[in-house]
Formats: structure tokens, C-alpha cells, sequence
């Protein structure tokens, strides 16, 4: 299977030269995609993710605009399977990305902590625990990055899509890609200031050291966001920006604030009185899919 895997990656860098070489040819580029696909597909089985929480591929036949999409930091590729069908239906070729993080990974608590700490059975320490690198948003980030460029070698006209956490990575990706344009669907700048993500926010001021260890993905998660917000500037590409105010998770400031830095003219901002955060796949999916048909044809 190794030499399986190293000659589809062969194959990949030699269609993707040929393709940089001559971007008028559509089978290659098809072929590009298919092959990228493949390799990513070989990864996920091998590293153990299930089926249905593998990314996918929805190619049409001709050379056409293509949407990335990316989920939520809980979730999975499925839950974007229905604005992918959608999508795909409206003529667009579609790839959901996988992110690198484990929907079953929590951070461990309080008491935990005070039980790696304390003398096991045997009398020895145990270790406290530690975050695992693929649940940081470095490793997020990087691989969108490459799913990006590949699928901008098939076609420049392609367009980010991001729910909740994926459009704080769609976000930092727009920085340095030239994609055609981004839908951020919930998107994950500004959490809903309950008690405990206040009473959180308090103890990385007073103990930052201690949250770090009692929660490095959670910690690691908004340092991303923060340096997120700071750099946001002038977003050049045209946006399309939905947002339920009864949002349970992120704050609807997150589409007020994205609003004020979107300088496109064709950039959209809808405000739904309701929908809570998972609007794709909730009772205002359908007018959630037309929104994003319609900007992705329009743009």
C-alpha cells in the first residue's frame, strides 16, 4: 500500500506541473482533482476515519466553479453534505474538506488534572494530560492550505465556504489565496458571552500556564480566533455572511463585525431572527442552500 500511495503522489505532482504548464486542458485537471482525492481518501483510512466522516469529492464532468467546504470544529465533512449536493446540482464541482480534528476530543477538566497529580495505585505520578497536535488549528489551517492550492490549480473561480470554526480557517485563507469568493455560514469569531466562556476568559488572565494545561485545544482554539480578529483589514474578495441572532454559540457580532472590514460591493450579510448555530442542516437549510446558490452564480 506504501508504494500504492507514493505513486498516486507521483502522479500528482506530475499532473499538477502539467496542469501550471497548460491550464486550458480540462482532463487534466479533473485528473488532478481525482488523484488529489484519492490520496487524501488513503490517508483518512489509514489514520482510521470512518467513512462518513471522510472528506469528499463531488466532480462534474466539465471544467466548472468549484466550493470548498469546511466544517464545524465538532463536526464532520457530513454535515456539509446537504450544501455540497446543492452545490453540486447548481453545476459546481464540490470538495469537503476534512479538517484535522477529532469531534470526540474534549479537554480534560478540573478534577482530571487533580487525578494525574495524585499517586496512583502502583505510588507512581501519573503524567498529566496533553493536547494532541492534530486537535490544533496550525494543523487546520495547513492543510486547508494545500486542499486550497490544488483546487485553485483546477480552477481559479473557486469559491471558500466555512460553518462555525471552518470560517475562522476560510477567514485566515482568504489572506493569502486569491479565491474567487466566501460564504461563512455561523462563523467562528466572536463566542456568546455565557458564564463559563467569561469565567474561562478570567482564569487564562489570572493562571494562564494552568488553563493551558487543563485545556490546550480549547486554549490553543481562541488564541487562533483572537489572532483571527486582529487581522482581518480590508476582506477584498466578496463574502456572503449568514448568521441566526438566536445563535446559542457565536455571536451575531461576528457578522456585524465582518460587515464593517467586507469592502466588496457583491459582498451579502443576512440575519436570520432565528435558525440557531447549525443553520445548514436545521429548519432554515433550504433558504440557507438557495442563499449560497444564488451568491455563488451571481458573483
Amino acid at each position: 500500500m506504501t508504494e500504492n500511495i507514493e505513486n498516486i503522489n507521483q502522479v500528482i505532482w506530475e499532473l499538477k506541473r502539467k496542469v501550471d504548464e497548460n491550464r486550458r486542458d480540462p482532463v487534466l485537471k479533473r485528473e488532478l482533482l481525482r488523484y488529489f482525492h484519492e490520496s487524501r481518501i488513503y490517508t483518512e483510512r489509514k489514520e482510521g476515519v470512518p467513512e462518513e466522516g471522510r472528506s469528499f469529492l463531488m466532480l462534474r464532468e466539465k471544467e466548472s466553479t468549484c466550493c470548498m467546504l469546511m466544517h464545524g470544529a465538532g463536526g464532520t465533512p457530513e454535515e456539509m453534505k446537504l450544501l455540497g449536493e446543492h452545490l453540486h446540482e447548481q453545476g459546481c464541482t464540490v470538495y469537503g474538506m476534512r479538517l484535522p480534528i477529532d469531534p470526540r476530543a474534549v479537554d480534560s477538566g478540573i478534577g482530571d488534572y487533580l487525578k494525574g497529580r495524585l499517586p496512583g495505585r502502583n505510588g507512581k505520578e501519573k503524567e498529566p494530560p496533553r493536547a494532541n497536535g492534530e486537535n490544533t488549528w496550525s494543523m487546520c489551517l495547513a492543510q486547508a492550505e494545500v486542499v486550497l492550492d490544488m483546487l485553485l490549480s483546477y480552477t481559479p473561480d473557486t469559491f471558500v465556504v466555512g460553518f462555525s470554526f471552518g470560517g475562522t480557517i476560510a477567514l485566515n485563507l482568504l489572506r493569502k489565496f486569491p479565491a474567487r469568493g466566501c460564504i461563512l455560514i455561523s462563523p467562528g469569531l466572536y463566542p456568546v458571552n455565557n458564564g463559563r466562556h467569561m469565567a474561562f476568559r478570567l482564569w487564562r488572565k489570572v493562571l494562564p500556564a494552568l488553563t493551558r494545561e487543563l485545556a490546550p485545544v480549547r486554549s490553543t482554539m481562541i488564541d487562533f480566533v483572537d489572532m483571527t480578529r486582529c487581522n482581518l483589514e480590508k476582506i477584498t474578495q466578496p463574502i456572503l455572511v449568514i448568521q441566526a441572532k438566536n445563535d446559542p454559540v457565536t455571536s451575531y457580532k461576528c457578522l456585524q463585525t465582518l460587515k464593517k472590514h467586507g469592502s466588496h460591493p457583491a459582498s451579502k450579510f443576512v440575519l436570520f431572527p432565528d435558525g440557531g448555530h447549525v443553520l445548514i442542516n436545521g429548519k432554515r437549510g433550504g433558504e440557507v442552500m438557495d442563499l449560497c446558490g444564488k451568491f455563488v452564480k451571481e458573483v
